[in-house]
């Protein structure tokens, strides 16, 4: 797009000039939020892979409670519990150590 200004109209030269900045605005969110969604891709490529490549729950476990905080847009804590058919209880399987 190609904007032709008249030395003379300082109207015109304030309008594009903000027309300019509202784009560079509109950019700037449009990066960051392709940014968020190329983190949340990488971690459930990362979960995937753990998943696939492992039968070790604790080590699955400790990728998936570190890789939550990607998916959910405000502090929260997290716990896994493990639905045993036989006896129809949860159970917190255990995992190593989240504390940072």
């Amino acid at each position: 797009m190609k904007i032709v200004i008249a030395d003379d109209d300082p109207i015109a030269l304030l309008q594009n000039f903000a027309v300019q900045v509202a784009l560079a605005i509109q950019n700037a969110r449009l990066y960051e939020q392709t940014q968020s969604h190329l983190k949340r891709i990488e971690a459930l490529r990362e979960i995937e892979t753990a998943i696939r490549s492992t039968l070790e729950l604790h080590s699955i476990f400790h990728l998936l409670l570190e890789k939550i905080q990607i998916f959910l847009p405000f502090p929260a804590a997290t716990t896994i519990r493990l639905f045993n058919r036989a006896t129809g209880s949860w159970r917190r399987p255990t995992a190593p150590s989240t504390d940072r």
